[in-house]
């Protein structure tokens, strides 16, 4: 396959992910969510009868857990169309022997140890 066509196809697989659109809705089915790929919230929805079954803590309660599954379903999508592209290519901690998985330690925020 020539490479420039293997850029093309990966362009146009992020582009693609980059599209997703990720929707959830709480158990009680009163808040309905939509983000983008990147997790960002577009839209909230709630039934009407939400002020009225809901208190609004629990309500607040519902919007946060019901906006992190439609950001994770968001992520899903974009990662089922990004994996053909990623497999074999190890992540910073496969890089670096005995660290852990996850965020280094000493770096936080962007910012270098001290």
């Amino acid at each position: 396959m020539p490479a420039n066509l293997g850029r093309q196809t990966a362009q146009q697989a992020q582009a693609e992910a980059m599209a997703k659109v990720g929707r959830a809705t709480s158990p009680d089915g009163l808040v309905e969510v939509t983000v983008n790929a990147s997790g960002i919230v577009t839209g909230v929805t709630f039934a009407p009868a939400a002020f009225d079954r809901s208190t609004p803590e629990k309500l607040g309660q519902s919007v946060v857990a019901t906006i992190q599954q439609a950001a994770l379903n968001a992520r899903e999508q974009a990662d089922a169309v990004l994996t053909p592209f990623t497999v074999g290519i190890p992540g910073l901690p496969g890089l670096i022997p005995g660290r852990p998985r996850g965020v280094l330690r000493g770096v936080t925020a962007g910012r270098a140890p001290r």
